[in-house]
């Protein structure tokens, strides 16, 4: 191995003359060794490794990387081709659990905003009335209890109740239409 090494970075700085100051190369030839530039080290390293794969694919009887890549690809569509017709029901049965999973939890969120909408939570209020509210729900408590719960401890978020007509008290001569006063009616049956 040590052979090849030096034989490979001969042949390194073979291609690379001059990259190396002349006292620098004599000073390692002098103590026995060779220094190397990092240059030299990547491509060494590369040479070595692109070996290695070469090698390693020959081994499995495969002529390049880009067959390789082919072979794998010929291979993922025989799996899929070889699952059996229960195996495709099955991972057809999934994806319809999933969906129904997300359009149940989407069920809810729309039945939680309806029930704050029919407790009169104002309409700005109302995702943040129903968060809450989930927080109070167990056995024992459902939404609707839930979100009274929350306008109970919050009642800002209740919508404002408009407001009855109270009476006005005006100056001026009220009489009715028929002509008497009630009032001076009775007065006027009492006699």
């Amino acid at each position: 191995m040590s052979e090849e090494m030096k034989q490979v970075a001969d042949q390194a700085a073979e291609q690379n003359p001059g990259e190396q100051p002349a006292e620098q190369q004599q000073q390692a030839e002098e103590a026995g060794g060779k220094t190397f530039t990092q240059e030299d080290v990547n491509n060494i390293v590369a040479r070595e490794v692109k070996k290695a794969q070469e090698k390693m694919l020959k081994q499995l009887g495969i002529e390049d990387f880009q067959s390789a890549k082919e072979g794998m690809q010929r291979f993922r569509e025989w799996q899929e081709s070889q699952k059996t017709e229960a195996e495709k029901q099955a991972e057809q049965l999934q994806k319809l659990q999933e969906q129904s999973q997300s359009l149940a939890a989407e069920n809810e969120q729309l039945k939680a905003k309806l029930a704050a909408v029919q407790a009169g939570v104002n309409p700005n209020s109302i995702d943040d009335v129903v968060v809450l509210a989930k927080n109070y729900l167990s056995d024992d408590v459902d939404l609707h209890a839930a979100i009274g719960k929350v306008l109970e401890k919050y009642p800002h978020f209740a919508a404002a109740q408009p407001e009855e007509k109270k009476p006005k008290f005006t100056v001026g001569d009220h009489k009715k239409p028929d002509g008497l006063d009630p009032f001076v009616a009775a007065l006027l049956n009492k006699n």
